[in-house]
């Protein structure tokens, strides 16, 4: 994908690009936090799948929070460098400052009022299911919890890209640092002047007079030319 150019800008929560830069750190996240999930939740599933004894319950729950808890905390550098890389990737500039908490608060706040939304139409459906007798209708009433949770997932990929578009912009609102111009000619320019003008061409076996110091204690150099032995003057390249 090519850089975008112009002014970063957020991604508007209900256009289609929030949903692939949602699914751009979304996706991400989730693989490289998966060893500090992953591993302790399957040692704790194994512990309750296989182990008879109530005790090892309680051992279970512990890895399966020690396991949340550290995924929790690798996310925050990890959601950076996600975000820098989009950034690098959409915008062709990048950042070093955090960007985690403004992601975090955003999403939290949007999977708060989804998740109330989608509990309060499954207790519905759960009731209309529960005091009506089977039929059609209520098979049809039964599948829509379903299709909201869907429908949240789609919504929570929408807000993880409108969070991480924000903060993206956010951070790269500053000017851009400016290229630095290209020296050569004043350098060249530089090096003409200290080598100084070309001093008139001498007879042969004479020596040139140094148009620096005035002395002629100068020799022909087959590499570097006509060169003063006492100021060290050298006679500009042609």
């Amino acid at each position: 994908m090519e850089a975008s150019r112009g002014t970063p800008a957020s991604i508007s929560f209900f256009a289609h690009a929030s949903l692939g830069a949602g699914w751009y750190i979304a996706w991400r996240l989730t693989v490289f936090t998966a060893p500090f999930w992953a591993v302790p939740g399957g040692i704790a599933a194994a512990l309750l799948y296989y182990a008879e004894r109530p005790e090892l319950a309680l051992v279970a729950a512990g890895l399966a929070l020690v396991g949340f808890i550290a995924a929790f905390i690798a996310s925050i550098p990890i959601t950076t460098r996600v975000a820098a890389g989009w950034a690098m990737k959409h915008w062709g500039r990048r950042f070093t400052q955090g960007v985690w908490w403004g992601i975090f608060w955003r999403v939290a706040v949007v999977s708060l009022v989804t998740s109330l939304l989608s509990g309060a139409v499954q207790a519905g459906a759960a009731m209309y299911a529960a005091v009506k007798p089977w039929s059609p209708e209520v098979l049809f009433v039964t599948l829509i919890p379903y299709a909201v949770m869907v429908a949240s997932l789609v919504v929570t990929l929408r807000s993880y890209g409108w969070a991480m578009s924000t903060m993206v912009a956010k951070r790269l609102s500053g000017p851009a640092a400016p290229v630095a111009a290209r020296r050569e000619p004043a350098a060249s320019a530089t090096v003409t002047a200290r080598a100084g003008p070309a001093p008139a061409a001498a007879a042969p076996g004479e020596r040139l007079q140094c148009p620096k110091c005035g002395l002629h204690e100068t020799e022909r150099g087959q590499v570097i030319g006509w060169h003063c032995k006492v100021c060290g003057w050298r006679e500009a390249s042609r």
